[in-house]
């Protein structure tokens, strides 16, 4: 099993994932880890060290300390009030997360609220954790999009995403001519993209997020840039619910 300390060194908190070699998955991670402090990006969580586990010793990844977009503590499902403020460049950050990673053939997989958040230090959003993550194959420095070196464990995000990226077939399919039905199949046998499995998790973690935006207490979204934003930043006179930056918007192009 895998334990989770904060180290204080240089008056930053740091997170100390203890591993103990006991799991695959573990190694993934590792393997993982030590590309992703090889090539650092802003939007990825900063690694510090990475020591890898013996058959007498545990080993550890040391890593920065972020505030995760959700609310551990409450005691239902919502977005931490500590960064609300920062949720308009949460889209912009992932994309760019995921871009990284998809250059050094990492699929993510894993993307979840629990998995995201923002870094005090360099005043952004970052993603963490990557033990249910996968690695392509890499030929002269390209990846193979459809071949795994090290295939995601089998855990919920990723059947889920393998079921959802299946091609159901079309009822009407069998009354099509044999030329429509050649050209149907050789549409279903078109080569994988793993990587398109990350942007069926980009779509589960909107649904996810916006769910958990309807929980959290004292905010609003806003109608207009969908900005969650606290209740006292809507304008009370717009009835259509907008922050005070697109009301104001709306005003002068009234004008």
């Amino acid at each position: 099993m895998e334990a989770i300390e904060i180290d204080l060194i240089d008056e930053l908190p740091k997170i100390r994932k203890i591993l103990d070699n006991s799991t695959a998955r573990q190694k993934t991670e590792i393997e993982i880890v030590k590309k992703i402090r090889d090539n650092p990006q802003p939007n990825i969580v900063d690694i510090y060290e990475v020591v890898e586990p013996t058959k007498t010793e545990k080993g550890y990844i040391l890593q920065e300390f972020l505030i995760p977009l959700e609310d551990e503590n409450a005691p239902i499902l919502q977005i931490d009030e500590r960064v609300i403020d920062y949720l308009d460049t949460l889209d912009r950050d992932l994309e760019a997360a995921l871009s990284q990673l998809h250059s050094l053939c990492i699929v993510y997989i894993d993307l979840h609220i629990g998995n995201v958040g923002w870094s005090t230090k360099d005043q952004c959003w970052k993603i963490f954790d990557f033990d249910h993550s996968g690695i392509l194959k890499n030929d002269a420095g390209v990846c193979l999009e459809d071949e795994w070196e090290i295939e995601p464990e089998e855990a919920i995000k990723y059947r889920t995403i393998k079921k959802r990226r299946q091609t159901p077939r079309s009822k009407s399919a069998k009354s099509k001519s044999p030329t429509r039905n050649k050209s149907a199949k050789s549409k279903q046998t078109k080569k994988k993209n793993y990587f398109n499995y990350d942007k069926e998790a980009k779509i589960l973690f909107n649904e996810e997020k916006n769910k958990v935006k309807k929980n959290t207490r004292g905010y609003k979204a806003c109608r207009e840039c969908n900005k969650l934003t606290r209740k006292r930043t809507i304008s009370p006179t717009d009835k259509t619910d907008s922050c005070k930056r697109c009301a104001e918007i709306k005003r002068k192009l009234q004008k």
